[in-house]
């Protein structure tokens, strides 16, 4: 369960707002986001299973839609900053689980929606990208000797079909906790295979972070030692974007792959 939260007293937001709102200043930003850090469990409760989502990896999503909703907040329509806070990560959270994406900090809550509507569309974009190096037809034959035969049909009904997991639920009698589970393991499967590997590592040489503070990762971003330097803060966004935006592209290629290689078969 998400370790429990409780609404503090959430002292000068309307102060700090303001003055963001007039400055756009990034440390601004950041101290509004660290001062209210609670909202993110009260915004990923709601959807967070143990045993089948990565607890860090929603709080990671869940504090970039915090940033972006101190930076998309209008104080002036006089609604709380806490119940707006929270309403964004709700839906960025409820996204990310349906539809198996991520999100990063140079994405708005309306490209999100719009994904929404044309994630078909961008599944079938052809534009040039490393895993047409990678031979991307050598994914597909791996595939079958990755997963069972059980894997491939929910991969189908999931990724070829669109169906939500209630659907999915109705269609072969697995749980909803059961087929989140199911599709997780089915995702670390592809990543631990010689394709994604080898796609990863052409996609970070083609995608290099220029600046490399040295500073230690594995302290929690709330705490002092890494919520000073902008540096740092730019440093460590940059990664976890480039990390999620790499799998993410690559699931949208394996996808396309899949919908070819079986839409027109039974």
């Amino acid at each position: 369960m998400v370790r429990g939260c409780k609404l503090s007293a959430y002292g000068d937001n309307e102060k700090l707002l303001r003055e963001y709102q007039k400055t756009k200043d990034i440390e601004l930003r950041n101290q509004i986001a660290l001062k209210n850090y609670n909202l993110i469990y009260i915004g990923i409760r709601p959807y967070y299973i143990a045993g089948i989502h990565d607890k860090e990896e929603l709080e990671q999503e869940g504090f970039i839609a915090l940033l972006k909703a101190v930076e998309n907040f209008n104080i002036e329509k006089g609604y709380s900053f806490s119940t707006y806070a929270i309403s964004y990560i709700k839906s960025i959270t409820r996204y990310r689980l349906d539809y198996n994406t991520d999100t990063s900090l140079d994405e708005s809550l309306k490209s999100i929606e719009d994904e929404k509507v044309t994630r078909l569309d961008l599944l079938e974009d052809e534009k040039a990208d490393v895993f047409k190096e990678c031979e991307n037809k050598d994914i597909i034959s791996n595939i079958k000797i990755l997963l069972n035969d059980e894997e491939i049909e929910l991969i189908k009904l999931a990724y070829i079909y669109d169906l939500s997991y209630r659907e999915i639920e109705k269609k072969i009698g697995l749980s909803k906790t059961q087929i989140g589970r199911n599709l997780q393991n089915i995702k670390i499967k592809i990543k631990g295979c010689r394709q994604f590997k080898e796609y990863k590592e052409q996609y970070y040489q083609e995608n290099e972070i220029s600046y490399l503070k040295a500073t230690n990762f594995s302290v929690d971003k709330t705490t002092k030692a890494n919520n000073k330097d902008p540096q740092i803060w730019a440093t460590l966004f940059a990664r976890e974007k480039r990390e999620k935006k790499c799998m993410k592209n690559f699931m949208k290629d394996f996808k396309r792959e899949i919908r070819a290689e079986y839409k027109n078969k039974p």
